[in-house]
Formats: C-alpha cells, sequence, structure tokens
C-alpha cells in the first residue's frame, strides 16, 4: 500500500497548476489543429538527426493543465504502488 497521499497531492497539484488564460478560447484549438503537424516535423527532425525512426506516425493531445496534472498523477500513482 502507498503511503503517499493522493488526494492531498491532487488538490496541490491542481493549485500549482492553475489554469491557462487562454483555456477554452480559439488560441486552444487553433493550437490543437495545428500541434500534429508540430510534431510530425519533429519526429522528422529527430529522425534526421539520430537516424531514428518509428512505426507510424506519432500522435499528439491537446490537454488542459488539470488534465496534464489528472494523467500524471494516475500514471505515477501506478508506477509508484508497487513500492
Amino acid at each position: 500500500m502507498s503511503t503517499t497521499q493522493w488526494d492531498l497531492t491532487q488538490r496541490i497539484a491542481s493549485q500549482f497548476a492553475g489554469s491557462y488564460p487562454l483555456a477554452g478560447t480559439y488560441h486552444e484549438e487553433r493550437y490543437a489543429a495545428q500541434a500534429p503537424d508540430f510534431v510530425a516535423r519533429a519526429a522528422e527532425l529527430v529522425t534526421e538527426e539520430t537516424g531514428l525512426g518509428t512505426d507510424g506516425q506519432p500522435t499528439v493531445d491537446v490537454v488542459s493543465r488539470q488534465q496534464w496534472v489528472d494523467v500524471n498523477l494516475a500514471a505515477f500513482e501506478r508506477l509508484l504502488e508497487p513500492v
């Protein structure tokens, strides 16, 4: 059983993450539309520089700060569960 207080961790992380001033505006939608092109270009540059490729195209999800906190804490909770 983990000794980490995940509820407390969630509340603190959420307070620190705050909210992005442009969340929910057309700026966020525009970035979400452009993000796949940015990621595809980044993948090309990594392949050119390192010679390492990927199977298929990388994908991207544009998330809010709160969504990022939620996903990362869930991952750490699973990761640290055996500890």
